[in-house]
């Protein structure tokens, strides 16, 4: 009897140690509602994300708002309500980053089955720790459909409090594209570019919300800097930032 529950118990560790984990296309479609509990929060998200061509679109309750970022053409077209209508503005925003709502999990670990909004899932785990704080990551997906993403834990995008972030996903389409939706909306043609620093500012941190719940490692000096004091910057600021901050500790290290 002993062996035989030790077989099924080796078996089973077995089991978890080799499951692979699903990959995501590079061109997809999802619904869901990204959650933040401490602030009772809840913002039904829809995402047409499209890396083969760098360009995506966010819809934001329901399409109340809506950014389609067409990064290759270094545009972004913003049509939100303003005041009593809807208005467009259109920007220079730069090449990227793509932002995903499907984190990577090929270096999460496998954590075996549980039950989430009534659907059996593999359940996969990431744990991300920078300066004594430390993030808890959990990814649900049922044959391939995610079904639910939250952090257990500290923001390292934007810098806050431990608390919970979730995203729950009610629809996905893998490799799906509508190239009509990418077009100009008709409420931004004939406007020319602007580059609204203050505007674009607040767009690329609606955008970079989404990235709350791919975990981050501080990779350099700068970045566990940067992390510590709750400072956020876009990826084509991080160049110049890193050049001012190396100039300031060589000006330090040379005083002392």
């Amino acid at each position: 009897m002993r062996i035989t529950l030790l077989l099924v118990a080796v078996c089973a560790i077995a089991a978890i140690a080799v499951k692979s984990p699903p990959t995501w296309p590079k061109q997809y479609y999802v619904e869901g509602i990204f959650t933040l509990p401490y602030v009772n929060l809840e913002e039904p998200v829809a995402m047409h994300y499209d890396a083969v061509n760098n360009r995506q679109r966010m819809s934001y309750y329901n399409g109340q708002d809506i950014y389609t970022w067409r990064w290759d053409k270094q545009l972004l077209y913003e049509v939100v309500p303003r005041i009593n209508k809807m208005t467009c503005f259109v920007q220079e925003a730069g090449t990227g980053p793509m932002v995903t709502v499907l984190p990577d999990l090929s270096t999460w670990t496998y954590a075996g089955k549980s039950k989430q909004r009534n659907i059996m899932c593999d359940t996969w785990t990431q744990t991300v720790t920078n300066f004594n704080k430390t993030a808890h990551y959990y990814f649900y997906e049922s044959e391939g459909v995610p079904v639910k993403l939250y952090l257990e834990g500290y923001d390292f995008v934007f810098g806050s409090h431990p608390d919970l972030y979730e995203f729950t996903y009610d629809l996905y389409i893998p490799n799906y594209v509508d190239e009509m939706v990418f077009d100009e909306p008709k409420l931004c043609e004939g406007q020319k570019p602007i580059a609204n620093v203050g505007r674009l500012h607040r767009a690329k941190q609606l955008l970079g919300k989404m990235n709350v719940l791919n975990p981050r490692k501080a990779t350099n000096e700068f970045e566990e800097f940067a992390a510590r004091f709750q400072k956020f910057h876009f990826v084509e600021e991080v160049e110049k930032r890193t050049a001012i901050y190396n100039a300031n500790k060589n000006i330090i290290a040379k005083h002392n």
